[in-house]
């Protein structure tokens, strides 16, 4: 799962073999490859057209259709691919929290998510699900459904993140987060562990 496991064991070696310059796009990701100092290299974070967040007329379709009319409701982002390193059960659980504690709010959760599958019975045994089943599997056993909708991918997420009041950015392992460059471009607080990446942008 993740940024890790074999595919980083395989790939690294061989890239700082035959590569004869680097460009890194977390600091932080620049000092863990150790490249020799007569390599160049050279850190660039990810393009964010800052522009496009700026000043951007928020859906209110997606706001109204998630919080309705309550100005005391409070909407909760998250933007991205549904995988573990992703860090979404780790918000569920968090979401859970906050219905405990009687916060209003409602998490939307946008990206692209499988559809629900009927599994045959040695699989859900096992466990042996998507991991976009056991999200919601996880969602049912917390009992927030009424507090989380999964909305599925958008092409478009500048109104949607112009219409949220926070961005939860929930990575598990270091890597750069576009949600967290956009929504400071948006005016946005966002909410992330203190890891590589997210605390270095």
């Amino acid at each position: 799962h993740g940024y890790g496991g074999f595919r980083r064991l395989v790939r690294r070696p061989y890239t700082k073999r035959w590569g004869n310059a680097f460009v890194f796009m977390l600091p932080s990701e620049h000092r863990r490859w150790r490249i020799r100092k007569d390599v160049p290299t050279t850190d660039v974070f990810d393009f964010i057209d800052v522009k496009a967040y700026q000043n951007v007329e928020p859906d209110a379709n997606f706001r109204n259709t998630l919080v309705g009319d309550d100005p005391d409701k409070k909407l909760i982002g998250y933007f991205g691919r549904f995988t573990r390193a992703k860090g979404v059960h780790k918000l569920l659980k968090a979401a859970a929290l906050l219905k405990a504690r009687g916060v209003n709010f409602h998490l939307a959760l946008v990206g692209p998510i499988e559809l629900p599958k009927e599994y045959p019975l040695w699989r859900r045994i096992t466990n042996m699900l998507s991991w976009s089943d056991k999200l919601r599997a996880l969602t049912d056993r917390l009992a927030i459904w009424d507090k989380v909708t999964y909305c599925g991918p958008s092409t478009h997420v500048d109104p949607l993140v112009s219409a949220c009041d926070v961005l939860a950015v929930p990575f598990l392992e270091p890597h750069f987060s576009r949600l967290i460059a956009e929504a400071s471009s948006a005016g946005k607080p966002a909410v992330a562990f203190d890891i590589d990446g997210p605390g270095e942008e």
